[in-house]
């Protein structure tokens, strides 16, 4: 693999290439298949591969992780520095991005919510929930957006019901949804990422001070602890 770095066309996190973003995919699998892109939002470093052989390369390569800690200094402090400037780093910082022996902890500790009675309770709680959009949609009438209206509201809202959040905040959680994965605007995300960074530490707080069971029964409760292992 050859890195290339390449100036603007090849932009991948423009909103312009959103609603189509195969052309773009094509033109850098011909001509920068393994590409160094400097985020204009956060400074952070991505790397973008656009072949087959090398993705499955990376994706099987130990050596290969999500963890700045897994990186030498001079190299991880690049990173760092975007992350302190990126409201958004909090979001990330989840079991999704996590390696082993992290990963695989954090992943024991929320085993239990993934029991076969548990999933049967989840199905019937996402069935319900994409009833009242799609319900939402056809009585909106004539012609309804999938993605708008379906595909991004959906999890948000689903996990919304299932952490036990206030039903009116449904509005809000899809706004600052809708403004992260869809503005395109630096500005409007960060904002978002903010508010919401804030809005979750206060249910944090409420749920620390008065514990209650959410709607899906095999949810683990040792979150704080969990949180701890994984970013300490």
């Amino acid at each position: 693999m050859t890195a290339t770095t390449i100036e603007q066309p090849f932009d991948p996190a423009a909103a312009r290439h959103r609603p189509n973003p195969h052309p773009l995919l094509h033109r850098m699998r011909e001509h920068a298949p393994v590409y160094r892109y400097v985020s204009p939002v956060s400074g952070r470093v991505l790397w973008y591969l656009t072949r087959y052989a090398d993705v499955q390369r990376v994706l099987l390569d130990p050596d290969v992780g999500r963890q700045l800690d897994r990186l030498p200094p001079e190299l991880a402090a690049p990173h760092r520095r975007a992350e302190s400037r990126d409201p958004l780093a909090m979001l990330r910082r989840n079991v999704f991005h996590l390696d082993p022996p992290d990963h695989t902890r954090i992943r024991r500790l929320m085993a239990p919510a993934f029991g076969t009675r548990t999933v049967a309770v989840l199905e019937r709680h996402v069935q319900r929930v994409a009833g009242e959009l799609v319900d939402g949609m056809a009585a909106a009438g004539g012609e309804a957006d999938l993605i708008r209206d379906l595909a991004l509201p959906l999890p948000i809202l689903v996990v919304a019901e299932l952490l036990g959040l206030p039903s009116e905040d449904r509005a809000r959680l899809r706004g600052w949804s809708d403004e992260i994965v869809g503005s395109g605007d630096a500005f409007r995300v960060r904002r978002a990422g903010m508010e919401f960074m804030a809005y979750a530490g206060e249910r944090i707080d409420e749920r620390r001070a008065h514990p209650g069971r959410t709607c899906c029964p095999g949810s683990p409760r040792r979150s704080g602890r969990a949180r701890s292992a994984a970013w300490n």
